[in-house]
């Protein structure tokens, strides 16, 4: 066999790999056409359900804690104290678990609960104990560390509650009721907010 025949077969196999490439790719893409259809009342429940918690406030806290603990008088060798630092990241936001959406197909309505109140939803704090003071007669336990840490995290969620971090939540949280609305409008839907039946 010459070279000019084997580059001539070469060519020919190399048309057909092509032709088949070329029927093979559009066979792939008709595949598409043939694909089952989502109902739009599952794809709205789906994008609303997917999120349960949404962070919208993010805040980070320093503050000193005193702790001070004395029997009947507070002198020396009856007294006990701890100057505390405590440092703390907290996040606020909603939790969307408390929605429930339902639709109704037949008037293309997406209903939700009342939209969730801002909460807390995570708080992650550590302590440093700075000035431990013990008296003779009064000295600090396991139990009143737990206290402490306790107390500690009580005194940082009064600080979240009493800043501006819970009117920022709420801001956000009626942008996200916003979005929502504009999410189900533009899907041809409408929004109802309401007591769930």
């Amino acid at each position: 066999i010459s070279m000019k025949n084997i580059r001539n077969i070469l060519l020919i196999l190399l048309c057909i790999l092509l032709v088949g490439g070329i029927i093979g790719g559009l066979s792939w893409i008709r595949s598409f056409e043939n694909r089952n259809v989502i109902q739009q009342s599952d794809i709205i429940l789906n994008q609303v359900q997917n999120v349960r918690k949404l962070i919208t406030v993010e805040g980070y806290f320093t503050e000193i804690y005193t702790h001070k603990d004395y029997y009947k008088f507070d002198i020396s060798p009856l007294r006990k104290k701890a100057l505390v630092r405590v440092k703390a990241k907290a996040s606020v936001g909603v939790d969307l678990a408390n929605l429930h959406p339902w639709t109704n197909p037949q008037t293309k309505t997406l209903h939700i609960q009342r939209f969730p109140q801002p909460e807390i939803l995570s708080l992650d704090h550590q302590l440093d104990y700075y000035d431990i003071t013990e008296g003779t007669f009064n000295y600090f336990t396991t139990t009143d560390y737990n206290a402490i840490h306790q107390n500690a995290r009580q005194f940082i969620e009064d600080k979240i509650m009493a800043s501006e971090m819970m009117g920022q939540a709420r801001n956000q949280s009626q942008l996200i009721l916003e979005s929502i609305t504009t999410l189900v409008e533009g899907m041809g839907w409408r929004l109802e907010i309401e007591e769930r039946p």
